[in-house]
Formats: structure tokens, C-alpha cells, sequence
């Protein structure tokens, strides 16, 4: 149950040209206060100023939170990308992450926990400005050319040669799922503690032996506080 990937861009590069029926559906949503009116037009400035979601977003980030000191990483950027190569080498030639992670939720299930992903021999998808679709491995067979890297729902496929030369020269071309993505958050920029609900602390448990392998240190794990709102007309 890792990520699932698709035939549609990735999130923050979708275009935002098509936003502004939804800009005009908020105001009947916020209402006409002076801090609704506000948000509008920090919404209308973020999607309809910027071509994609992740320029958007992180445009609207700043603008709310900025004053703070507000500190926004790209994580596809290709210098970031470059610092995960052994991991992604390990994780499609290798299958380390999936070796790993199966121990470490053996162990947690033999001590009576659920586990909550279940991850791939290859946990990282391909990406382009127009999909993100998983890699897996097609084993050797000499009438076709031999083994093979093929990415889902597209003609691409590559040798391991090939493959080889794209993780070292466009590492930003793949993109983690849910079962790496925390080491590669972790390794561009530790963190002290890591709040999530009991679902997502439940998956970071199953990652202890894969950070300790490559020497990365986890996060105290902090459970989320959460409460139910319930108004007088619902009661």
C-alpha cells in the first residue's frame, strides 16, 4: 500500500491556469469579512500568479508565514536529489530499503504491532513534468535485449547501464515513496522530532533499521494531539 503514482502530473507541478473557478467558489465559503477578503486575494495572488502548485504554495507560505522566518526546501531539487544517490543505487539495483524495512516490521509484528505499509523491492518512482509511475525490475532474458528497468504505464525502459547514468547525471528525475521518503527528508534536513497521527508514527517505527544503516539518526517520534469539534447545531 506505497504510494500508487500515476498517468497525471505530480502535485506540485500541476498547472494552475484552471484555478479560478475555485477562487471565485471561496468567496462564497469565506464570506465577506475583512479577513476573508484578505485570503482571497493572497489566494488569487498565489494560484492564478504563479504557473504550477508548487510555486503557488510555497508563494502563499511566505506570504502568511514569512515574518517568521519561514524556511521552504525544494525537495526535487536536483542538488538535494544528488545527496540520496547511494540510496536510490541501493534501493532499484539492490532492493536494501525493502530488505530492511520487511526485517524491522517482522520484528514489530512478532511483538504484537500492526504494520501500516508494505513496501516494494523498488520504493522509487520515475519522474517527468507529466507523470510519476513506478520502476520495477523486468529480469534478464536474452531474446529481448536482457534485464530490464521499465516504468510503468509508458514506453520507457532502460538497461542498467542506462539506469545507472540517469540516477548519477538527473537524480532528480525519481522521486521517493512513502517507505523512503522519510530517510530522504531526514538526510537533507534532520529533525528533532517528527509529529505525526498514530498511523504515520506506526509506518516511521517500521524505518529503524533502515536509518541505522545508512547512519541516520530518527526523530523523536511525537503522536499529534487531535479533538473533535462539535457546535451547538450538531449536538
Amino acid at each position: 500500500n506505497a504510494d500508487l503514482g500515476g498517468k497525471f502530473p505530480p502535485a506540485g507541478k500541476i498547472a494552475t491556469k484552471d484555478l479560478a473557478p475555485v477562487i471565485e467558489e471561496l468567496k462564497t465559503i469565506l464570506g465577506t469579512s475583512g479577513s476573508s477578503e484578505k485570503l482571497i486575494v493572497l489566494f488569487k495572488e498565489a494560484y492564478l500568479g504563479h504557473s504550477n502548485m508548487a510555486d503557488a504554495t510555497r508563494w502563499l507560505a511566505h506570504a502568511i508565514f514569512g515574518q517568521y522566518g519561514l524556511v521552504i526546501l525544494d525537495s526535487d531539487d536536483a542538488r538535494l536529489k544528488k545527496i540520496f544517490i547511494p540510496v536510490l543505487r541501493d534501493d532499484i539495483f539492490e532492493n536494501k530499503p525493502f530488505q530492511l524495512i520487511n526485517s524491522c516490521s517482522e520484528k514489530l509484528e512478532n511483538m504484537g504491532y500492526k504494520t501500516q505499509i508494505n513496501p516494494r523491492e523498488i520504493n522509487a518512482f520515475y519522474l517527468t513534468d507529466q507523470f510519476r509511475e513506478r520502476i520495477v525490475y523486468d529480469a534478464a532474458r536474452p531474446a529481448e535485449g536482457g534485464e530490464k528497468y521499465n516504468v510503468l504505464n509508458s514506453d520507457l525502459s532502460f538497461s542498467k547501464q542506462e539506469m545507472e547514468k540517469i540516477i548519477e547525471e538527473r537524480p532528480e528525475r525519481f522521486s521517493p515513496n512513502v517507505a523512503i521518503r522519510p530517510l530522504f527528508q531526514e538526510i537533507i534536513l534532520p529533525n528533532l522530532a517528527y509529529i505525526g497521527g498514530s498511523n504515520e508514527l506506526a509506518y516511521w517505527m517500521q524505518m529503524k533499521e533502515l536509518f541505522d544503516h545508512y547512519g541516520v539518526k530518527v526523530p523523536v517520534l511525537v503522536l499529534r494531539n487531535s479533538f473533535l469539534w462539535i457546535d451547538k447545531v450538531s449536538a
